[in-house]
């Protein structure tokens, strides 16, 4: 078939072949790049956004703990109130996850959101638990100081009086030697 065309008719022929096969190749491009277009969107908008979301979580976790073992170390009530905000923004950052996992339906994300709200509302009954027995063992404290007090109150009248007494054997002592001293012979 080749044999009989003319030069002219051959050379447009493989002309319009590499046109057929870059049409095809390029056709074959647009949708490769449809399909990471597709998978692009689904970073940006579902992945980055789920990792920005739960390392949120981590971060404000964190932060609470810190904050409330400086209270239980220390009793200061700054470390208490941090922990409290602390909690609040790890309340925020779970919703925002929650919200983030319904709008997108991704399984792993509500599953882990679910764990995290429960072991977050553990951690809050915990830290009620640490700032009841702290404010016990405070009015603990406090009651022993007062006994402690008034014991060494007790202690220092029992002293001055014990010192009052000595004073005076010693004064007794002292008067009587100096008028019972018996003749020295020489």
């Amino acid at each position: 078939m080749f044999k009989n065309m003319k030069l002219g008719a051959k050379i447009g022929a493989g002309f319009a072949a590499l046109i057929v096969i870059a049409l095809g190749l390029g056709g074959l491009a647009v949708w490769s790049m449809s399909s990471v277009k597709t998978v692009a969107t689904e970073l940006s908008v579902e992945k980055v956004p789920q990792v920005q979301l739960a390392t949120g979580v981590e971060r404000t976790s964190l932060q609470t703990m810190y904050a409330t073992r400086g209270y239980a170390f220390t009793e200061e009530k700054h470390y208490l109130e941090g922990a409290m905000k602390q909690r609040v923004e790890v309340k925020k950052s779970l919703a925002a996850c929650k919200d983030h996992a319904a709008k997108y339906d991704i399984a792993v994300l509500k599953e882990n959101e679910a764990k995290a709200s429960a072991k977050g509302a553990e951690y809050e009954g915990l830290l009620n638990g640490t700032v009841a027995k702290t404010e016990a063992m405070a009015k603990d404290t406090a009651a022993m100081d007062a006994a402690a007090k008034k014991y060494m109150q007790v202690c220092n009248a029992f002293l001055n009086d014990q010192s009052k007494k000595l004073e005076e054997e010693i004064k007794d002592s002292f008067a009587n030697v100096t008028t019972t001293q018996p003749a020295v012979a020489t």
